[in-house]
Formats: structure tokens, sequence, C-alpha cells
């Protein structure tokens, strides 16, 4: 099951999805109208408590509106250069300083050596209150995407046809907003959103020229990043008289309409008055080709937590095993056991026999050696793990069997972090003693940090 948390400008929604590709069903879609007075924070906390929303994996999608996007000609096709090339190409496409935003980049054509990109871009202090209002509710977003992408994903897993020619604009018809999106080659070319809703295109007998007159501006818009490119066909979907909409737009426009109903397969119960196209294109979108203006440092936190508890679940996994194995070849050793004094009364061999026994015994004696020092290990490293606060980050850790000794390398904010997290390791009581090898502070553009080496010596008993 996908879970997708939508903000528009009127709203908040989450959708839930079972299925695949065109076998997706919406099994629960609840709306909350933005209250005034109340907080972002507590109006998500409303919507969570009512969805029943899962903790982790959830896809949090914002309005195209506050995201801004520049198509960028550039002279490299390699990801890693294509990544170098945008962040210093980016400062001076956006209204605000780099250190502002958040940015991701996404491939729209490439030849001759060069590339042409769409760049996306969202102001961060949005996002973090964003994903400051989910973390206080114990939900880690996967990625945050704009909308105008969920309408692009529905098109391309779920309503494009031979009928359709591209390029096409699609236009999504929402209670609170119109999307217009224009895609061609398994490519989203141009975006835009409209404050227009349903309601305003279908006011009168003639409510939707304007809207036709916003197709042609934006075609306009895009023949000025790629020029060439035209639009060939018109995709509508979404809320309101689709059919009737359909005939009037070929007409406005002289290009050929399909209608698309946004979605048939649906368990939600009754309709909320809000369009699902956004959600479903994301919940059965892959994540790999969707842009991901997820802070990093929310991703690094994520990284981090879902590392350490994996660390976790392994060393217990690994107690439990050495622990069994040990109770096996215990059981082993007393069936054995039985099996020597049977044969002790029955062939009156008591010397061999006693030999016998006695050479067992050590094997047991050193293989238990061997599970008592594997116990040691991983019950210190489940200890360093529980024990490292989040804002230190621990880059490796060494094993030195001939010294006895653990090696941790990490990187913390500053120099009495590392100190702190010295006394924690010290006061664990799993190491004979703590020491630091060294530290070094530096600074960079995410801010100042200080890394650092500990030598913890390992108990023996």
């Amino acid at each position: 099951m996908k879970t997708i948390i939508e903000l528009t400008r009127t709203s908040l929604r989450c959708m839930q999805v079972d299925g695949q590709a065109r076998g997706a069903r919406v099994s629960r879609f609840v709306v909350k109208p933005l209250q005034p007075g109340q907080s972002h924070g507590e109006q998500l906390a409303a919507l969570v408590q009512e969805s029943k929303v899962e903790r982790t994996g959830v896809i949090v999608c914002v309005p195209r509106e506050q995201v801004i996007t520049r198509v960028l000609r550039l002279p490299a096709t390699r990801a890693e250069e294509l990544a170098q090339i945008v962040e210093l190409s980016g400062k001076a496409q956006l209204p605000y300083p780099r250190e502002q935003a958040v940015a991701d980049y996404q491939v729209i054509e490439q030849q001759g050596g060069s590339s042409t990109v769409q760049l996306i871009a969202c102001h961060r202090e949005l996002l973090d209150q964003h994903v400051g209002s989910l973390s206080r509710l114990g939900i880690e977003p996967a990625i945050i995407v704009p909308s105008s992408w969920g309408v692009f994903a529905w098109y391309q897993r779920l309503a494009r046809s031979a009928e359709i020619r591209e390029p096409a604009m699609l236009v999504h018809v929402d209670a609170d907003h119109t999307d217009l999106v224009m895609v061609g080659q398994e490519r989203l070319l141009f975006s835009r959103s409209l404050t227009q809703s349903l309601d305003d295109w279908r006011a009168g007998p003639d409510a939707l020229g304007p809207l036709a007159q916003e197709i042609e501006r934006s075609v306009s818009s895009l023949r000025k990043d790629l020029p060439g490119v035209d639009m060939q066909s018109l995709v509508i979907t979404g809320l309101g008289p689709l059919d009737q909409w359909r005939d009037d737009l070929a007409k406005r426009l002289g290009k050929p309409v399909v209608a698309r109903a946004a979605s048939t397969a649906s368990t939600a119960g009754p309709d909320v008055g809000a369009s699902p196209v956004v959600g479903l294109g994301l919940a059965v979108a892959d994540p790999r080709w969707l842009p991901n203006l997820l802070p990093r440092e929310a991703r690094h936190a994520q990284s981090t937590r879902r590392h350490v508890r994996q660390a976790t679940v392994s060393a217990a996994l690994l107690l439990i095993a050495l622990f069994l194995g040990a109770a096996l070849l215990w059981a082993h050793v007393a069936r054995q056991q039985r099996a020597t004094d049977a044969l002790l009364t029955m062939l009156r061999q008591l010397e061999i026999t006693t030999r016998r026994t006695e050479g067992q015994q050590q094997t047991v004696e050193a293989v238990d050696r061997i599970l008592a020092s594997r116990r040691l290990i991983a019950t210190t490293l489940t200890d360093v793990f529980q024990t490292t606060p989040p804002d230190v980050l621990l880059h490796y850790i060494l094993l030195d069997r001939a010294r006895s000794e653990l090696i941790v390398h990490g990187q913390a904010p500053n120099t009495r972090s590392v100190i702190d997290y010295l006394h924690m390791l010290e006061q664990s009581g799993q190491f004979a003693n703590v020491e630091l090898r060294y530290s070094m502070a530096s600074s960079s553009s995410r801010g100042a940090a200080t890394e650092f080496e500990l030598v913890a010596g390992l108990r023996t008993s």
C-alpha cells in the first residue's frame, strides 16, 4: 500500500492506494479543508489521525505554484558532471540565495554532448516546515514531489494511449486549482498551475475561454525554452463535465482533445470533492525518475536512523543465533555423553572412553570461548549504536582483535559534542577505557563540523 499526503492551497489530502499500475485502487481518500486560526502542524495532525497514516515511506506532494522551474542547456551528459554544473548554474536562476533552496533536476533531452535539463527548486523554509510537522507526528517522508509530476505520472502509467498525439498538454481540473502539464517522449516538458478551479470553468457558457487562452500562453512559453516544440493534442481530466469541455476546447484550439476520467477503480467511499489524479499518479510512479525536494539533512538523518535500526536488529539476531547454536551444541554433547556412558557399561573400556570424553570436553570449552568472544563483540557494537546521539554521524567502526580495541571514526557538530560522546561511551560500562585519538574542526556550506576518531579498549570479561 502506498500513502500520499498532498498539500494544496485550500486543503490537506491523504490518499492510500493498493496495487500497481492500471490495477491500482484508491482504498482511502481523506480531504481536510484548511482552517483559519489553526497551525499547519495541528491540521496535519488531524489529517494523520483520521487517515491512519503509515509512519514510513510516505510520499509528500507540494503545490506546483510553490516550486520554481527553469530550463538549462548544459555542456555535459554524464550524471556526475551534470549534477555539479546544475548546482553551479542554479545559483543564477533562483530568486533567493542557493543555500535557502532545495533543488533537483530532470533531463529533458541529450544530444551532441550537451543536455537540456529542467531545474526544480523550492524554498527551504517551506520544506523544513512540512518535514518538521511530519517528524513531530513520527512520519518520515520518502520523497517530496511537486504536484505536476503526479499528473505526469498518472498520464504515463494510467492514461497514455495510441490516440493521444504527443507532445500533449494535460489539463487537470481540481477543486481549488488547475494544472497544465506538457509531456512528450516520456518527459515532462513544461508545467504551471492556475488559481482557477472547477467552479470557474463551469461558471457560464464562455467560461472555458480563459482556459483556452492560458493553454495557448503556456505553449508560447514552452517554445521559448524548447524551440520547435508544439502541442499536438490535449488531454483533459479531473473534476467536471469532461466530455462537454472536450468538445468546447477542441473547437477553440483546433486540436484533438481526449477526455480521461481520473480513475474508475476506487473503494474509498463517497466522493470527497477532490481529484485523485495526483495521488494516483505518485502511487504508481517509479520514484527513481521523480524529482525529490526532500532536504539532504532529512535524508541523512533518516538514513542514519535506518542503519542504526538495521544494525541493532542484526546484532540481536546474531546473539539469538549464537545462543541457539550454543544450546544445540550442548544438547549434542549431552547426547554424546549418554552414548559414551552406555558404551562404557557395555564394553568396560573405562580408560579409552575417559580419554575420549576429555577430548570432547576440551573441544566444547574451546567453542564456548569462541562463542563468548562473539557475544562480547555483538554486545559491544549494539552498545555503541545505542549510545551514539542523533547529532553524531558514524563514518566507520574498526575492530582490532590483536589489541582488543574498537576504533570509532565519525563527525559531530563541535568538539564539545565529541567529548560528551566519549564520556557516554566510558559510562556505558562496555569498554576498559576510551581515548580521543584526534579531532579536527572543519566548515562547509552545510555549517561547521568536527571530524574525530576514538579508541575504546574492549573488556574481555
